[in-house]
């Protein structure tokens, strides 16, 4: 079965590059100044050149709403990713504001997934969501997807901070692997 395919924390030019040229449905830029994988000063037009029916995400941790809608304006993004502890009513605002949000969980913040229930639209579980019976959508970060995950809110694979050959700058190799497994 076809499923989606999110290409997360791209932040190279040259990787971006690559990446596009293999049509993934979600590319992913990490906005987060802490992390080794931060997006950096980059060129607006780089991301705004991107093809049309790809989703641009941004990859937030603990911003405000206004910070994250100036970034998403900015860099033509249509959604969001919030890796913090960023409140359910923050999901509702930035979906007010056109934007697709995705949450992600770990196993630290799991107990919470209720609160974004019907208020995000997509999740990204950073483990095996054997026992997940909710109603919102999820990708499942790539690292954990050993065995067939059989459930039907399943909607794809997350590369998240995996398949690089440095940080940000993804193994291209392992990209088309991955696209060609889950797109046959």
């Amino acid at each position: 079965m076809v499923k989606l395919i999110k290409i997360s924390s791209l932040r190279d030019p040259e990787s971006i590059a690559q990446v596009v040229a293999l049509r993934p449905d979600y590319v992913a830029f990490n906005f987060c100044k802490t992390s080794v994988r931060y997006m950096g000063e980059v060129d607006e037009s780089l991301l705004s050149r991107l093809p049309r029916l790809m989703r641009k995400i941004g990859i937030f941790q603990d911003e405000t709403p206004l910070r994250i809608a100036a970034f998403a304006g900015r860099f033509s993004l249509t959604g969001v990713e919030l890796c913090g502890a960023e409140s359910s009513h923050i999901c509702e605002l930035l979906s007010a504001e056109g934007l697709e949000v995705i949450k992600s969980f770990s196993h630290e913040n799991i107990d919470q997934i209720e609160r974004y229930e019907g208020v995000c639209n997509k999740f990204v579980f950073h483990f095996v969501p054997l026992y997940y019976r909710g109603e919102t959508p999820f990708f499942v970060d790539v690292q954990h997807m050993a065995e067939p995950i059989d459930n039907p809110l399943f909607c794809g694979v997350d590369s998240c901070d995996s398949l690089e050959r440095d940080f940000g700058c993804k193994d291209i190799v392992q990209i088309e692997r991955l696209i060609k497994q889950y797109r046959l």
